[in-house]
């Protein structure tokens, strides 16, 4: 009887050591799966800045446009095929200073954006542009067609919606013959508040701004680069609004159809004594 009981003691032993082996394996093995599927994950929101290779948004549709049909005339770019004729602009704000309109007018340029407001990226308040009720004012004298853009800083859809808010009201009894865009832009200081934000939520807060815009009748739109388009928006759920390309090269690479693009920030117009942003627009007069 003593012989037995030994004998069934050291093989339950057994059995629990061999038991405590699989589930330590089976853990670990579940441990890697879920820190795979969590980078996976947080890889899917936003791919880190780098040089863009591609644009993923294969349901957008394709731009139209021919590189051959860009020229120069002025020092300005132009765009002139069979059934488009590009017109010149610039986007303005408070770092232009006071500007000229008159000479701005009497120039080859076409249009203007102007800069409505910002956010700030730190505490997230909100100011008007110094120079955006002169810019308004004077450019609408002198017969320049206008558009306007807000620089934001939004974190969620409600302060998108009220960025939206306080350009409606700063517009109020304009006519603008061109879209209110929605510009923001990611901020390499360290305190930015906007650091943290995912594709997802960013695109949500484009949507809501332009919804609230065109709710009330003006046509919106997004503003960005390459690496915008590449690493932080979902483009193709912005696709009913109106897209400004800002690429600085000699013909746009975008390979999907835009309405404007900001080919330079070096541009020299009369009436403005500082550089300022050159755009072409490609958007046909209804």
């Amino acid at each position: 009887m003593g012989n037995t009981r030994k004998k069934s003691r050291r093989k339950k032993r057994n059995i629990s050591t061999a038991a405590i082996i699989i589930i330590g394996i089976a853990l670990l093995i579940v441990l890697f799966l879920l820190t795979r599927m969590l980078l996976q994950g947080l890889g899917s929101e936003r791919e880190p800045a780098g040089n863009v290779t591609a644009i993923p948004e294969k349901t957008l549709p394709p731009s139209l446009l021919d590189a051959a049909c860009f020229g120069s005339e002025n020092g300005f770019k132009t765009y002139q095929s069979d059934d488009l004729k590009a017109r010149l602009g610039i986007d303005v704000s408070v770092y232009q200073g006071e500007i000229d309109w008159e000479a701005v007018a009497q120039s080859d340029v076409d249009f203007a954006i102007l800069r409505a407001g910002y956010r700030g990226y730190e505490e997230g308040e909100t100011g008007v542009d110094e120079y955006f009720t002169y810019n308004l004012e004077q450019a609408s004298a002198c017969g320049v067609d206008l558009g306007v853009y807000f620089f934001s800083q939004a974190l969620t859809e409600e302060e998108a919606r009220n960025e939206a808010l306080t350009v409606l009201e700063l517009v109020k009894g304009y006519e603008l013959k061109y879209p209110i865009y929605f510009d923001w832009e990611p901020v390499s200081d360290g305190d930015a508040r906007t650091a943290s934000i995912s594709s997802t939520e960013l695109t949500r807060c484009a949507r809501a701004f332009c919804y609230t815009i065109e709710s009330a009748g003006y046509r919106a739109g997004i503003y960005f680069n390459l690496d915008l388009a590449s690493h932080y928006y979902h483009l193709k759920d912005l696709s009913d609004y109106s897209f400004w390309l800002a690429e600085y090269q000699d013909t746009p690479s975008f390979p999907y159809a835009f309405d404007m693009w900001q080919y330079t920030n070096q541009g020299d117009v009369p009436g403005i004594d500082t550089i300022v942003d050159m755009n072409l627009s490609f958007i046909k007069d209804e």
